[in-house]
C-alpha cells in the first residue's frame, strides 16, 4: 500500500507563483500582438504655403512587396492635409505637386530620417520636406 504525501505552498510561494503567471502572461500577450500587428504608419503632412488652390499632391512608395499611390485632391492655400503610408522611415518616398498652370514639382524625400511624422511644404518654387516630431 501506497502513501501519498500532500504538498502545501506557503503564502510567499504562492505570490510568487501567482506573479510568474501574471508576466508570462502579459509576455505571451506582447508576443502575439507584435506579430498579429502592422507595422507603424508614417504621416505626411501636405501644407500648401502657396496663394492658389493646388490641384493634386501625389505620395508614392514602394517596398519588395508593395507599391503604393496616393493622391490628395484640390489642396486650398494655406491648408494641411495628414497622408497615412504604411510605409518605414529611411526608405524614401516622392511627392509630386501639379500645379494648375501644368507645373509640376517633384521630390525624392524622406531617405535621411528616421522620424515617422514628416511636413511637405509645398510652395511655388517647390516642395521641401521637414521632420516634425
Amino acid at each position: 500500500m501506497r502513501i501519498m504525501k500532500e504538498y502545501y505552498f506557503t503564502r510567499r510561494q504562492l505570490i510568487y507563483l501567482l506573479v510568474g503567471t501574471l508576466l508570462l502572461g502579459i509576455g505571451m500577450s506582447y508576443v502575439w500582438h507584435r506579430l498579429h500587428t502592422p507595422m507603424k504608419a508614417m504621416y505626411v503632412d501636405i501644407y500648401n504655403k502657396t496663394t492658389e488652390i493646388i490641384p493634386s499632391v501625389v505620395i508614392q512608395h514602394g517596398n519588395v512587396n508593395t507599391q503604393e499611390k496616393i493622391q490628395a485632391i484640390r489642396i486650398k492655400p494655406g491648408e494641411h492635409r495628414i497622408i497615412a503610408l504604411n510605409h518605414q522611415p529611411k526608405l524614401g518616398f516622392s511627392i509630386t505637386a501639379n500645379f494648375a498652370d501644368g507645373k509640376k514639382s517633384e521630390i525624392c524625400a524622406g531617405k535621411l530620417s528616421e522620424e515617422y511624422y514628416l511636413r511637405a511644404n509645398i510652395w511655388d518654387y517647390g516642395v521641401y520636406i521637414k521632420e516634425i516630431r
